[in-house]
């Protein structure tokens, strides 16, 4: 019921410098892993995780995350705003990042925590731009992350992402960044896939308690919503 499991075994059977991650029903395009590897071991600016540009079958490129204008290395978790990119897609150095695992058990979000720790680092974070990339497709009618659950089910992993011990919580700046992404994605796509016939009192009233937590970690982050 988890896709932890799976992508916590491969993590620990890995051996080569570099790990990707390719999900059950998606493809890579010709030749995507050697550019990504070339991008890692650029001599200048060796990258410790590449992320794989995203498009799907009709063609179209998903423009996540929305980084600065012309950058390509060195990206900033809260500048480049890359907590946009939940799924760690791409190529990951293990040397850097080889430590990390996905939380066991957790029905969907178990990206988060796991691309945050990258994301906030520190360290080199590029972007493969263009083609070939990661080849989404959506074939399948059901998926893991797509299956409705109550409100407090789907968020299981918020207490997780929100603890104020987190790397990314304890800088207001990068706080605010990524809670401010939660709000705009999660939160948003949480109750627009309800409506208008799934929202009842009890999803109301634990989005309620979700939505107190969350401004109670950072009460400004209102101001940023349109």
């Amino acid at each position: 019921h988890s896709p932890s499991g799976p992508m916590n075994l491969g993590l620990e059977l890995a051996t080569a410098p570099f790990v990707t991650r390719l999900d059950s029903d998606d493809t890579l395009e010709r030749g995507a892993i050697d550019r990504w590897v070339e991008i890692a071991e650029d001599a200048k600016n060796p990258a410790d995780f590449v992320i794989a540009n995203r498009s799907d079958t009709t063609g179209a490129n998903a423009a996540v995350p929305p980084v600065r204008l012309r950058r390509r290395v060195w990206l900033d978790g809260a500048k480049d705003r890359l907590c946009y990119r939940a799924a760690p897609l791409g190529l990951l150095r293990r040397s850097t990042f080889g430590t990390l695992r996905f939380p066991e058990g957790v029905y969907s979000g178990e990206d988060i925590e796991f691309s945050n720790y990258m994301w906030f680092s520190g360290a080199n974070i590029a972007f493969a731009y263009g083609k070939p990339g990661y080849l989404v497709h959506e074939d399948q009618d059901s998926r893991v992350t797509t299956t409705h659950r109550s409100i407090n089910d789907e968020f299981v992993w918020a207490a997780i992402v929100l603890d104020e011990r987190q790397p990314w919580m304890r800088r207001k700046g990068d706080r605010q960044a990524f809670i401010v992404k939660v709000l705009r994605k999660n939160v948003i796509d949480a109750v627009s896939n309800r409506l208008p016939n799934r929202w009842d009192d009890e999803d109301a009233s634990q989005m309620q308690a979700l939505l107190i937590q969350i401004f109670d970690r950072e009460p400004d982050a209102f101001g940023y919503l349109s």
